[in-house]
């Protein structure tokens, strides 16, 4: 003959079985929010090892053709390096003995308004390509300048997302990667390059250019300083 289970052993049986089961998930959910903790971690660390890479890349390969006083500037959460990344329309700037023309290049500012400037000249190398593109960066003796969205490629009359009041007539000027931190992320010439990164302080001194990213996922955020010696 079989005996059942009695009310008390059943309660304790049904009290066991969730103890076990509140622990699983317990378990579970703390493996779950360390993977996401950690995914979060890896994020902010590769979109700040991006960035970096690409700065130190551009830093590097500023154009040592153009003016050394002009190599870098500095606009509030905007960063300028001189010179234009080689691409398939942009081969770099040349050594053009042919033009007569030798280093350091440069064009020069003619006339300037609030919202424009006007210059000698867009091809600082005489290799008959511009040099100036919307959505980059101009460095000049008075200032930094973002060139707007809307330039057309190949004419003299820039116009600028930055006010160039700061700028005058008979200024040197370079072309520069800029850039820049929006409320979406960290933008390189206008394309997005990180949107985790939400702080992008910047010092520049005579001899060092001290960076501060901050950037930021989930819960997680990561910060790092780098310094670049300026040669």
């Amino acid at each position: 003959m079989y005996r059942g289970f009695t009310l008390i052993e059943l309660l304790v049986s049904l009290f066991i079985g969730m103890a076990l089961i509140l622990g699983l998930y317990r378990i579970n959910s703390m493996f779950r929010d360390a993977a996401s903790k950690i995914r979060h971690s890896r994020y902010c660390i590769q979109s700040i090892r991006n960035c970096l890479v690409h700065i130190n890349m551009d830093l590097l390969q500023r154009a040592y053709l153009l003016p050394q006083d002009l190599a870098l500037q500095v606009n509030g959460n905007s960063l300028f390096i001189a010179g234009l990344p080689v691409s398939d329309r942009y081969p770099g700037l040349n050594v053009n003995i042919r033009s007569g023309m030798v280093p350091p290049y440069f064009a020069v500012v003619e006339d300037v308004s609030n919202a424009w400037i006007r210059l000698d000249t867009i091809d600082i190398d005489g290799d008959a390509k511009p040099d100036f593109w919307a959505e980059t960066g101009i460095i000049t003796d008075g200032g930094p300048l973002k060139i707007s969205h809307n330039y057309s490629r190949g004419n003299i009359i820039i116009p600028v997302g930055f006010s160039a009041s700061t700028c005058r007539a008979g200024d040197r000027a370079v072309p520069a990667v800029v850039y820049e931190l929006r409320p979406k992320g960290l933008y390189r010439n206008g394309q997005l390059l990180a949107e985790s990164i939400t702080g992008f302080d910047l010092l520049l001194n005579s001899s060092v250019l001290k960076l501060h990213l901050r950037a930021s996922h989930g819960h997680e955020q990561k910060e790092v300083v780098y310094g670049y010696r300026i040669r």
